[in-house]
Order: C-alpha cells, then sequence, then structure tokens
C-alpha cells in the first residue's frame, strides 16, 4: 500500500518567503522525486539579489522552519549537485535524513573537541589575543 503523499500548510505566523518555502517544497514529496538544491528553492521563491540567487535566505527560511515550526524537512547529502531538501514520504525516509543528521553532529563535536585541544596547545596563555582599544 503506498503511502499518502505528505503536504505541508503554512502557518498564519509564517514570513511570506516562509510559506512560499512551504509551497514548493510540497512538489518534492520522497525522495525518489530528487531533492531540491537550495538554488533551485531559492529560484522558484524569486529570491533574487540584483543578479544573483539568494540561497542564503532559502537556507535561513528552511532552518526556520524546522526549528520554530517543526516542518518534516529533510536534506540529502549525495552531493553538491545532487543534495538538497525534500519532504520525507515515509517515516523511514524521515528516519534515515535523522540518522545521517546524528552522525554528522557526531562527527562535528569531535572536530569540536580536536579543535579546543588545538587551542590550548597553540595558545596556551589565558591571557586575550588582544586587549580592549587595539
Amino acid at each position: 500500500m503506498t503511502p499518502k503523499p505528505v503536504r505541508l500548510t503554512a502557518d498564519a505566523g509564517m514570513t511570506d518567503i516562509e510559506a512560499a518555502v512551504v509551497k514548493v517544497l510540497n512538489e518534492r514529496v520522497g525522495e525518489e522525486l530528487g531533492p531540491i538544491s537550495q538554488v533551485l528553492l531559492a529560484t522558484k521563491v524569486g529570491l533574487r539579489l540584483e543578479r544573483t540567487l539568494n540561497t542564503r535566505t532559502a537556507r535561513d527560511a528552511v532552518r526556520n522552519l524546522r526549528l520554530t515550526y517543526c516542518v518534516p524537512i529533510a536534506s540529502s547529502y549525495k552531493g553538491k549537485d545532487e543534495g538538497g531538501y525534500f519532504i520525507p514520504q515515509t517515516r523511514e525516509e524521515f528516519q534515515g535524513y535523522i540518522d545521517t543528521l546524528t552522525n554528522h553532529g557526531s562527527h562535528m563535536m569531535e572536530l569540536v573537541s580536536s579543535a579546543n585541544k588545538s587551542l590550548k596547545r597553540t595558545f596556551p596563555f589565558s591571557e586575550p589575543l588582544l586587549t580592549e582599544g587595539e
């Protein structure tokens, strides 16, 4: 039995950009359709700054939708040209995204730990590198 496609609705408190992102992402339900890249998302939402696309605004809107409204937006990290955002069709798709995110977070924490050790070895003094007024 094929699951019923997930459809998101814009919340009254969302910005126009966030609502537009929700509308565009409703076209990308299920990983098999292929995720939508930041560039294509920014294009479809109409985020242009002079002659360039404002992908940062699109990325920030996705982040806010995830954190503020708990919108189930998954990311695919298949590569620069193949990765992007999509709405998971199944619980398994979303769990796969969560597993990838957890693994990525663990690796990031290892880097933070290593960077802190490097900081203490490289700059062993506790005094600030710059003093006030310099």
